[in-house]
């Protein structure tokens, strides 16, 4: 017998892998609201959006990430068909809820020292290794969500996101 939920909540995820002194690393972001490391993501917004996940990962990328523009700094692409999907509860609003995600990798434009100032030390912006994800507990003890320590199964296939 399957979990049961109250609401739906859908999401894109951005994943950012670069290889870093030889080691591949992926681009996480401090959430000061929920007090944790993410990936760039965001809800689905049908007034932003109209309902698309792909819409969804390109405003948020832009969002979070300035001065990126797609297109001229970025493209995405879809990682794998179809949602990857969660059951939890949500602390914000207090019911068990289905996350359902899209996967997308986002591939600079141009060599990656130009977006160096993304993630200097006074910014949110922090490289990951695969190993600190799979862990779920970051150095110096910050976290990171459920859903995040579930999406690196696969990351080792992904190509770098460097031209």
């Amino acid at each position: 017998m399957g979990e049961t939920y109250s609401r739906i909540s859908q999401a894109s995820i951005a994943i950012i892998k670069v290889s870093i002194d030889g080691e591949d690393k992926y681009l996480l972001q401090w959430n000061k609201k929920w007090n944790n490391y993410n990936f760039i993501s965001g809800k689905v917004e049908e007034d932003l959006d109209g309902g698309s996940f792909e819409r969804c990962v390109i405003r948020e990328i832009e969002e979070e990430l300035p001065p990126l523009r797609y297109v001229a700094d970025f493209t995405v692409s879809e990682i794998l068909p179809g949602f990857m999907e969660m059951i939890s509860f949500s602390k914000r609003t207090l019911q068990t809820t289905l996350y359902r995600f899209k996967l997308y990798q986002l591939f600079f434009t141009k060599p990656l020292q130009e977006y160096e100032t993304l993630w200097t030390k006074d910014r949110e912006n922090r490289w990951f290794s695969k190993e600190e994800l799979l862990r779920g507990d970051m150095v110096a003890s910050f976290p990171i969500p459920d859903v995040i320590s579930q999406i690196p199964q696969g990351l080792d296939s992904l190509p770098l996101s460097t031209p």
